[in-house]
């Protein structure tokens, strides 16, 4: 009962609760570290600790009971050798976020995840983040592990493509038509298998959105442009289609 007591006090004396991110606690404007875990708690050391700056400890209960976390030895009980940086905290909070987001959500652009996520920030905040650039190459990087690499042949796309690129964010359908040639039977695929050297069946992909077709129907004036510089070695052409209704 005196440890949670404890625990209390200092979880109303730090206003906020404390934030953990993978293996990051931010708690009073400091940053710390995931030590180890042992008996049911979890013991952090502050961000300057490896570089020697700084011996600041804390301790919480273990966050993945499912409870609220508390703090049983933190910031008022050690003094740390610096002081807080609120606004240190918020960025590296910020960009922790930011890359689960890409992660979770690799079809969204990094620029979009940006817009969403940087809309408010105070200046003390923005000065402590990387370069809008840096952050789009760091989400790019994070996006590219989570999502499959462009096909060089159709072949390699497999009989089914995934659910995911089915489907518009909204969860429309997408993937309209799949023109894969129906299974054969085992003696015609070895045979496919012996022609190493041979075409592939013709396969097309069409995508689209009911939604999208019903304005093109509707759309008396239709503009055709080709994007053919940016177009992919499997693609023959890439042409772009914009309606026009009066």
């Amino acid at each position: 009962m005196r440890i949670h007591r404890r625990a209390v006090k200092l979880s109303v004396a730090y206003k906020m609760p404390p934030v953990i991110l993978h293996n990051k606690m931010y708690l009073g404007g400091y940053i710390y570290l995931r030590s180890r875990v042992a008996k049911g708690r979890v013991y952090w050391g502050c961000k300057k600790l490896r570089g020697g700056e700084c011996t600041a400890r804390a301790v919480t209960s273990d966050p993945t009971a499912g409870e609220p976390v508390e703090v049983y030895k933190g910031v008022p009980e050690l003094d740390h050798s610096h002081p807080p940086n609120q606004e240190e905290s918020a960025a590296e909070q910020l960009t922790t976020t930011l890359k689960r987001k890409a992660a979770n959500h690799p079809e969204q652009p990094p620029a979009q995840l940006l817009r969403t996520k940087m809309q408010g920030l105070s200046s003390g905040v923005l000065s402590q983040l990387p370069s809008q650039p840096a952050l789009v190459r760091t989400l790019q990087r994070v996006r590219r592990q989570h999502v499959p690499a462009n096909p060089r042949k159709l072949s390699a796309i497999g009989d089914t493509l995934p659910e995911r690129y089915q489907k518009t964010l909204a969860g429309e359908q997408f993937l309209l038509h799949d023109s894969r040639p129906p299974d054969t039977d085992e003696e015609e695929e070895d045979e496919d298998e012996q022609q190493e050297d041979g075409p592939e069946p013709p396969r097309v992909l069409i995508f689209a959105t009911c939604r999208n077709i019903e304005l093109l129907c509707n759309s008396p004036v239709w503009f055709l442009d080709g994007t053919f510089k940016i177009r992919t070695d499997l693609h023959h052409h890439r042409p772009t289609q914009t309606d026009w209704k009066a």
